[in-house]
């Protein structure tokens, strides 16, 4: 797993983040953070504080730091956060965006819409703590089918193929065909249950 923090002047919410999905040892973290961190004592504070939590969390050489220059070209910036994204080599991205400047959050985020073949979570805190939201970007990657609309709403209400098949009016092999579609995209796991992506794309287009 990879996590991803957007880092500005206060690291409370980077904290809790970590802190409440319980990082594991081997898992990566890369924090993304304003290029002007030697003339900004806040964040460097900020950032002096998460490191030092990360020190005794996971090992040294799975922390990453990007620091990022906001006022060059939005293309050139979204690359070379995709890229240092795609070097952690991890399939499972958690990204955390309650910190930081608004344009680089935007960045990070342009960033992570890029990888359609990776899971990837974002999780923005709520300023009174009183909870996060929670979006798992690949739902909104797919585009609409009413088919698929329907068959996830078979597989959600317990239907296996056949029977799912049988309410549609379409072959077995029809539907067999669409929920390995299903399977690659992210929506439908192996038991043919709807993944958290997959519940969130019903939600969207039923």
């Amino acid at each position: 797993m990879l996590y991803i923090i957007t880092l500005g002047f206060d690291e409370k919410f980077a904290i809790r983040f970590l802190l409440r999905h319980g990082i594991k040892r081997d898992d990566k973290v890369l924090i993304i953070l304003p290029d002007d961190l030697n003339n900004n004592q806040k964040v460097q504070n900020a950032l002096n504080n998460i490191l030092s939590l990360l020190d005794n969390l996971v090992k040294k050489e799975n922390i990453s730091i990007l620091e990022v220059d906001v006022k060059d070209s939005v293309l050139t910036n979204v690359k070379k956060i995709k890229q240092k994204i795609l070097e952690s080599e991890e399939n499972s991205i958690y990204a955390n965006l309650s910190g930081g400047m608004r344009i680089l959050i935007l960045l990070v985020v342009s960033a992570l819409l890029l990888l359609k073949n990776l899971d990837v979570r974002v999780e923005v805190e709520f300023e009174n703590f009183e909870g996060y939201a929670e979006i798992p970007i690949k739902a909104f990657l797919v585009p609409e089918n009413d088919r698929w609309v329907k068959i996830l709403k078979s597989l959600y209400n317990g239907c296996g193929v056949r029977e799912t098949a049988k309410n549609l009016g379409l072959s077995p092999a029809t539907v067999s065909r669409e929920v390995k579609k299903l399977q690659e995209l992210g929506l439908v796991d192996k038991e043919f249950n709807l993944t958290e992506s997959g519940k969130l794309y019903l939600e969207l287009y039923e």
